[in-house]
């Protein structure tokens, strides 16, 4: 049994570094959060989201020059596999005009989003998000 003066300095402790403690009834497994992680959640109000798909390209020169830089660059005693190129996700995102803070994302083709956007732009800076993994 653990003295109770010990215990409320660790209680104090506790609150001070803001810790919260688990119990096993609060536990959620890894599967679950990551389910609710992956959901692509509504782009509501003032903002313009228009999902992208970029495919692979082509052609395979950079990715070669990658891998020889990393093989010029290894001791020899690393070994990794060579990944294919893949699609990449991202979305175009912009501030949405005259539009309630509330307004539901519009049911629009990605193309009618992008236009859009581009409608909505007021200086020449484009962001580009790109998520998903390791690049």
């Amino acid at each position: 049994m653990v003295p109770p003066d010990i215990l409320s300095r660790l209680e104090a402790t506790r609150k001070a570094l803001n810790v919260r403690i688990f119990h096993p009834q609060n536990w959620v497994s890894v599967s679950k959060r990551q389910e609710t992680s992956a959901l692509d959640p509504e782009a509501k109000g003032l903002i313009w989201v228009s999902r992208v798909t970029l495919p692979p390209p082509q052609e395979d020169d950079v990715r070669q020059a990658l891998f020889q830089t990393i093989d010029r660059l290894s001791t020899k005693s690393e070994t990794y596999t060579k990944p294919a190129s893949v699609p990449v996700e991202g979305e175009w995102v912009g501030h949405r005009r005259n539009v309630d803070a509330q307004a539901p994302e519009p049911t629009l083709t990605e193309r009618e989003k992008y236009d859009g956007l581009m409608r909505d732009v007021s200086s020449e800076v484009t962001m580009l998000y790109v998520h998903g993994g390791a690049f």
